[in-house]
């Protein structure tokens, strides 16, 4: 299990719930042991956080995008290339 070395820092998974990746990337974040807040774009409104970003998209803070993006379309797009375990520790090891 990973720790956060900073205890203000806040992950998120930013997904709406159609997307193909959103469960294997759930499970993956899950399995490492990460602490994470789910943001559901089917939720939001065109102006809030989370609306305009690839599903799915991991990130720290609002502002540091660890995989996934962000998209002029607020209707959702996809982030079609997952990282797997390993990737994901090293990636946030950078981080956190």
């Amino acid at each position: 299990m990973m720790k956060d070395k900073n205890p203000k820092q806040e992950l998120s998974l930013i997904y709406f719930s159609s997307c193909p990746n959103y469960e294997p990337i759930k499970k993956m974040l899950q399995e490492i042991g990460l602490i994470f807040k789910e943001i559901n774009q089917d939720n939001l409104q065109e102006e809030d956080f989370g609306k305009n970003f690839t599903s799915p998209t991991l990130i720290m803070n609002t502002d540091n995008i660890i995989f996934g993006g962000v998209t002029d379309s607020s209707k959702g797009a996809c982030s079609t290339e997952l990282p797997n375990k390993k990737e994901i520790v090293n990636l946030l090891k950078a981080v956190l």
